[in-house]
């Protein structure tokens, strides 16, 4: 199957938090070879007592596509379009859940298709500050046609001893099933930065497989 190489991505998201809807939108830069997305985003919509960096389990951590290969693994999502539905379990502090739409879509260019996405979802979320989360590491799981993921995330609140936990179950699902991996497969995550000023939130994740 051909490989899709897409050096650029678009990305919106739609999600009721706190029964207040908002609307994130934003784009950025892929180096599929390395696993490395930039992402800008205007997050001049969301509540001022939620954290945008809380955005991290959606808006970037949502490209399993783009990770640097191992020696002899390669991610099954770089052959077509896929989706996602996500579970974010917080426990007492709240929750996330959403879908996801990732579509490659072709451009009369010399810089290869552009990976379209969109993000639906809802959640209960507490009045809190975060510091940058440095990284996580999912947990692929094959599952007939699709992949099952699982991965822990954890954010120090800022000026407290305290962090904010959360546990994500993933489902995903492909639109033409490539040929799915031969067993369980981990993808570490990194968070170089997560920034936050004048209403966007920056945010760059390098990713590869395990």
């Amino acid at each position: 199957m051909k490989i899709i190489s897409p050096t650029r991505f678009t990305a919106v998201a739609k999600i009721c938090l706190n029964g207040q809807d908002i609307a994130v939108s934003g784009g950025g830069e892929i180096n599929q070879p390395t696993g490395s997305v930039m992402g800008r985003y205007d997050v001049s919509d969301m509540p001022e007592n939620i954290d945008p960096r809380v955005l991290k389990t959606v808006m970037i951590t949502g490209y399993p596509s783009v990770c640097a290969k191992s020696e002899d693994r390669q991610s099954p999502f770089i052959y077509g379009d896929y989706t996602y539905h996500r579970e974010l379990d917080f426990g007492d502090d709240g929750y996330l859940s959403y879908d996801a739409d990732c579509k490659f879509v072709e451009r009369d260019s010399e810089d290869g298709p552009l990976l379209v996405s969109t993000f639906t979802g809802k959640g209960e979320l507490p009045d809190l500050e975060l510091e940058n989360c440095e990284g996580v590491t999912e947990l692929w799981i094959p599952d007939g046609e699709n992949i099952k993921g699982r991965f822990d995330v954890a954010f120090r609140r800022r000026g407290e001893d305290k962090w904010f936990v959360g546990e994500a179950h993933t489902t995903y699902k492909f639109s033409e099933a490539p040929e799915i991996m031969s067993g369980i497969t981990h993808r570490h995550i990194v968070f170089p930065f997560a920034d936050v000023s004048n209403g966007e939130l920056k945010l760059r994740q390098d990713s590869t497989l395990i």
